[in-house]
């Protein structure tokens, strides 16, 4: 049996590699990374898309925080906390500030530590 041409191979791996960037871009991923999944593995790349957590988007929001993190009392060890009621952890507290001056939680968001008996709210923590 025959190989397909080599300029046909190459247009497949352009389709995914560009369908894989439109999806990206779309769900705020970094389109450069997906583009090459897209092309290197074809349409197994696009389903990794979607198989995969989005773990941060590509530019988060402006914050207006009222108070930086450094300020708060937390805790060295695994924290936990809730977004949109699932539960995201464990995370150490550095992270949980880079989330703070993100603004992907806010001083109303729910933590968690093992040393708690509740969840509270970040706001709970300022020194």
């Amino acid at each position: 049996m025959e190989h397909p041409p080599l300029w046909l191979i190459l247009l497949g791996s352009s389709f995914f590699a560009w369908l894989t960037r439109a999806k990206a871009v779309k769900h705020q991923r970094n389109p450069k990374k997906w583009f090459l999944m897209g092309f290197i593995f074809g349409i197994w790349g696009l389903i990794a898309f979607y198989l995969t957590k989005k773990i941060a988007p590509l530019s988060a929001p402006a914050a207006s925080n009222p108070k930086p993190l450094d300020l708060f009392n937390l805790q060295p060890g695994a924290w936990y906390y809730e977004d949109s009621q699932t539960v995201v952890g464990p995370i150490s507290p550095e992270y949980l500030k880079s989330l703070f001056d993100k603004g992907q939680i806010s001083l109303n968001t729910l933590i968690w530590h093992e040393n708690l008996e509740n969840w509270e709210k970040l706001e709970q923590f300022r020194q």
